[in-house]
């Protein structure tokens, strides 16, 4: 297969880069962060380089050397280079003009406006498309940013035939991705239909991931009036239940994360500021849930960044139309607290999980799946929930994990943990969450309630 060689310093604006070639062409994108590694594969494997990409300003210019070994080794390569500012002469007067394969990229640029350039590079320099325009080929390494996709997945067996190995919204994990790459295969396939999806699902990932590492002064917390001191008391309670501190840390930072993206959307800041201000067991809960809802994910292996915001999102906007603790407790309309409720209060129950995933969908700048995390939140697996009545096989399986969450939370919370509490806690769990997706999550509540009981006796 032949190879792009893409040298650049941001790593995440490679990535969206690389997706894009690799889906419209039979080349493989290799990525690198110096000039030097690229110029030792270079080197050893020029004879399969179909086109170079390089960062003017990357390892103080010195891409100019890189330049030089493909000029020494076959001038029909062509050479791209990427400019952080307007120049004629990246390395020399005249360079875009000395032969027609060099060509000079000013950033910012758009993706699209990226892809016509490589199009009319290797059109220029026989690098055919893809042929079959039925299935868009995708590295293996762009799944490991999520844990399911909402189409089907498929391998190529040889020729054109494929086999599916993903149906729509199937969880994995980074061991099932491994295990094809451990047998040498480095690229799944999505159907052509799916491919404007997955192109913005990777999109809305890679953005947030570069908005993210960028320094923007006082974090949205403190701007929303959330104490850090509520944070940090939280933090410190879940360590003390007996959630391990390193995993703890790590959810931590996870969890400001998502109060700083929910933050950023308008329509949500509002609400959000309004709930974070109250000191109840609402907030608290929102937050202890997101720490369960993330350990209970790693125990699973479903730990990726995009799982676990898209957990931490759902945590604080479940039951964000609430008003008061006492609505928020309540889990069965049969129940004397429902009961005793007045008729708008009912109504804002029953409905408060449907209305909130109603607005999230509205909302493009939420990831995908908080909607249905959300919408089913307070469904059973008997079918006794709400607002649907699902049974356990019809509940969203990330949904059917932020349930259980909810479920170690309401049985903890306030609480002296023990051994003989936890025992309860799991007792239950493998008596009424035995069917559907939550079966197969059994085993990560062992798991995590035997760590915390181990953590308790230290």
């Amino acid at each position: 297969m032949s190879v792009v060689l893409f040298v650049d310093k941001i790593e995440n604006l490679r990535e969206l880069y690389a997706f894009e070639v690799e889906a419209i062409t039979d080349l493989h994108v290799l990525e690198f962060d110096t000039v030097e590694e690229a110029r030792g594969f270079f080197r050893e494997n020029g004879e399969n380089i179909s086109l170079v990409v390089c960062d003017q300003d990357l390892d103080s210019g010195i891409g100019q050397n890189l330049y030089e070994d493909v000029l020494k080794r076959d001038e029909r390569i062509p050479f791209i280079v990427l400019a952080d500012r307007s120049s004629q002469y990246p390395w020399g007067e005249g360079w875009s003009s000395l032969r027609p394969a060099n060509c000079l990229i000013t950033r910012p640029v758009g993706v699209d406006a990226f892809l016509e350039n490589v199009r009319h590079l290797l059109k220029c320099f026989n690098e055919k498309e893809r042929d079959n325009v039925d299935y868009c080929k995708v590295s293996l390494d762009r799944f490991k940013y999520f844990n399911s996709v909402p189409f089907d997945v498929f391998l190529e067996l040889g020729g054109e035939n494929k086999i599916k190995i993903l149906s729509t919204g199937d969880l994995y994990d980074e061991a099932f991705l491994n295990k094809y790459k451990n047998r040498g295969l480095s690229y799944f396939f999505i159907p052509e239909k799916d491919y404007m999806t997955f192109r913005k699902l990777i999109f809305d990932y890679l953005i947030s991931e570069m908005q993210r590492t960028k320094s923007f002064g006082k974090p949205f917390v403190e701007k929303l009036a959330l104490k850090e001191e509520l944070l940090k008391i939280t933090h410190d309670e879940v360590i003390a239940m007996g959630i391990d501190r390193s995993l703890a840390e790590s959810l931590h930072a996870v969890v400001e994360e998502g109060l700083d993206e929910i933050a950023s959307i308008p329509d949500l800041a509002v609400m959000l500021k309004k709930f974070l201000t109250e000191d109840n067991f609402l907030v608290k809960h929102s937050i202890l849930v997101s720490y369960f809802a993330g350990a209970l994910a790693h125990g699973m292996r479903w730990s990726s960044r995009q799982t676990l915001r898209k957990l931490t999102m759902a945590s604080f906007l479940h039951d964000i139309y609430l008003e008061g603790d006492e609505l928020a407790k309540i889990n069965d309309f049969e129940s004397e607290e429902f009961q005793s409720l007045n008729k708008r209060e009912q109504e804002l129950v029953k409905g408060h999980s449907l209305k909130m995933a109603m607005l999230i969908r509205k909302n493009t700048a939420i990831v995908a799946d908080v909607d249905h995390i959300v919408q089913d939140h307070h469904e059973k697996p008997d079918g006794n929930g709400f607002p649907r009545g699902l049974k356990a096989s019809q509940i969203f399986p990330l949904a059917c994990l932020f349930i259980l969450a909810e479920e170690f939370v309401f049985h903890l919370y306030n609480q002296k943990v023990t051994s003989d509490l936890l025992d309860g806690l799991l007792e239950k769990i493998k008596q009424v969450y035995r069917t559907g997706s939550f079966k197969g999550m059994i085993s990560s509540c062992e798991r995590l309630i035997e760590s915390m009981r181990e953590n308790l006796q230290r």
